[in-house]
């Protein structure tokens, strides 16, 4: 899962070198074991050749508003998928994910742009 211009549609995980900005802890939680073993040696390259962008202190409050709109309506999400989708919207960045969450907070955001691509 990551942030990535809106020109640029990447499929898989090995195919990140492009993006703009990673969430590092999303994709080390999500794929730190695949198949019984770890692959935090092969995470952890992949993580060092990106460019993160770091959270801004408006970004939180970006990220604060997001909540409290979803809380409003009943709706709970994950809060990394808040920060992360703060960080779009404040950056004029497309989100590319399977997490299907961010689909709930676009429709509360619907300026959060956001490409979904199928689960293995």
């Amino acid at each position: 899962m990551g942030l990535i211009s809106s020109n640029q549609v990447l499929p898989r995980i090995s195919e990140v070198n492009g993006w703009k900005a990673l969430c590092a802890y999303e994709i080390l939680t999500g794929e730190m074991y695949r198949e019984g073993r770890s692959i935090l040696q092969e995470v952890s390259e992949l993580i060092d050749e990106l460019n993160p962008i770091p959270l801004l202190p408006d970004d939180s409050i970006k990220a604060s508003e997001i909540c409290s709109t979803l809380m409003v309506k009943g709706r709970t999400v994950n809060t990394m998928d808040i920060l992360i989708s703060a960080q779009a919207i404040r950056r004029d960045l497309t989100v590319i994910t399977k997490d299907k969450d961010f689909k709930i907070i676009r429709k509360s955001k619907p300026e959060l742009k956001l490409h979904l691509i199928n689960a293995n």
